[in-house]
């Protein structure tokens, strides 16, 4: 309730108070004491308004230029957020350019050592000398410093490279020693490098020739080369001019040929199978000698040459047939001799005797010639039998040491393998000469089984008085 219905209330319940005097005059003096501190209030009230009216000006003002400052330091405060973004942004992409930067700087790195290895594998024989001692200082460098420090070494590397090529491609000679093939002498003289191939000449001129390094040796192998005298290399080592030969292989071939086992070698390496079978091939061997020789004895005429013989027989001139038969054949003779002598004899009788002849002939010309077809055959199983025996032994050492190398591998295969070869070497031979003692021998023998043949039929005929007829064919 306000000061204005508070005195219009006072003013309407004062004539109803004046019936009684106490409270009237009560009510009148709180009417007054209450209007006079409603005026106060009032006044107050008024005052308040106005001190308030008249700080709000500036108030307002303040506020405004709060606000405006607010809207710079939201402005600012944005500005900061976008260059902390973008700063965020350049430093992500710094970090990843200096990665990337890392990575090619490893990758170069990695290179250049490789590059070093790589060279260090292919100098020549006698080359170790010359840059050996650019070569270890790079070799301590990388091993010992990191990656930034190892970046003069990486370039040294990549010019140590250049300056080998540029000294290959013009050929370059060095002081130095190698060993003489066949007496193994150290002997001092000249490498000459060019290209891939590298050449010696010593001090002593019948040390010359191209060089190769000996399998777990320290110094180079002086490989003579036919037809390169003393006088062509001095031009060539001295003066720079002349005409080289250089192995197109790279020394395979004189390593292969290094490699390349002797005979006994192969023996030891074959094992208790291998030398079997090579004692079963000297078997072989002699039985196909022996058989030679029995064969060579088998001499038996061809059809045109016992055709006169049979027509005086069965014409019965026996003298003109006793005059042909020395012309004949070893083998021939002794079955028309043999003839000659039982011609008088029954028939039966005198086919009993031919047929013993060439049974006896049969006999002799194939005995132990089974044994040849049995070696044939067995030579290729034993050399099976090796092979396993060996490949066992290779994969039991496997297991054992590893894998290893292929080239190691390889070696433990072709040892296996030996057995296998000298097999074959026995079976072959072997097949060969039974097939072609066999044929010619049952050639030679059914001629004799014919001409024995004929022989009885001559005898019969000139008996009979009949005339021989003209040719017999085989």
């Amino acid at each position: 309730m306000n000061c204005r219905t508070l005195t219009l209330f006072l003013l309407l319940i004062a004539p109803v108070a004046r019936g009684a005097d106490p409270l009237a005059d009560a009510a009148a003096r709180a009417s007054t004491e209450y209007a006079e501190r409603l005026k106060t209030a009032t006044a107050e009230l008024a005052a308040t308004r106005a001190r308030i009216d008249a700080a709000r000006a500036p108030l307002a003002t303040a506020a405004q230029a709060a606000e405006a400052r607010l809207v710079v330091l939201e402005g600012e405060l944005l500005r900061l957020q976008m260059q902390q973004d973008t700063g965020a942004e350049q430093r992500h992409q710094l970090r990843r350019e200096t990665d990337e930067a890392k990575r090619n700087l490893g990758y170069v790195l990695n290179q250049a050592q490789e590059t070093l290895k790589a060279l260090e594998e292919s100098l020549l024989p006698g080359e170790q000398a010359v840059w050996q001692e650019r070569v270890e200082p790079l070799q301590r460098q990388f091993a010992n410093a990191s990656a930034p420090a190892s970046v003069p070494a990486a370039l040294a590397t990549a010019e140590l490279a250049a300056d080998r090529i540029a000294r290959q491609l013009g050929g370059f000679t060095a002081p130095g020693q190698a060993v003489a093939r066949g007496d193994n002498r150290i002997v001092p003289g000249t490498f000459l490098f060019l290209g891939p191939e590298a050449f010696f000449q010593g001090q002593q001129p019948d040390i010359l020739g191209t060089v190769r390094l000996r399998p777990g040796g320290e110094w180079p192998m002086v490989e003579p080369i036919e037809g390169w005298n003393a006088a062509a290399a001095d031009t060539v080592f001295k003066l720079g001019l002349g005409t080289v030969a250089l192995d197109a292989s790279g020394g395979k071939a004189l390593a292969l040929e290094e490699s390349a086992d002797g005979f006994l070698d192969e023996v030891r390496k074959g094992g208790v199978v291998g030398a079997v079978i090579l004692a079963v091939g000297v078997l072989a061997l002699v039985i196909a000698i022996q058989k030679v020789l029995d064969f060579r004895r088998l001499a038996v005429d061809e059809p045109p040459a016992v055709r006169r013989v049979l027509a005086l027989l069965a014409s019965g001139d026996q003298a003109g047939a006793e005059r042909a038969v020395p012309a004949l054949k070893a083998t021939t003779r002794a079955l028309f001799a043999l003839a000659l002598k039982h011609r008088y004899k029954p028939k039966a009788i005198l086919e009993e005797h031919l047929e013993s002849f060439v049974l006896e002939q049969r006999m002799l010309q194939e005995r132990r010639l089974p044994l040849l077809a049995v070696v044939a055959t067995a030579g290729p199983l034993l050399g099976l039998l090796g092979t396993v025996a060996g490949m066992i032994k290779t994969f039991t050492a496997i297991s054992v040491f590893g894998a290893g190398s292929a080239g190691k591998l390889s070696v433990g295969i072709s040892e296996a393998l030996i057995a296998t070869k000298f097999g074959l070497m026995v079976a072959i031979p072997a097949l060969v000469v039974h097939g072609f003692l066999s044929q010619r021998i049952q050639k030679h023998l059914a001629m004799l089984d014919r001409y024995a043949l004929e022989i009885v039929t001559a005898c019969e005929e000139s008996r009979r008085g009949k005339p021989a007829e003209e040719g017999v064919t085989v």
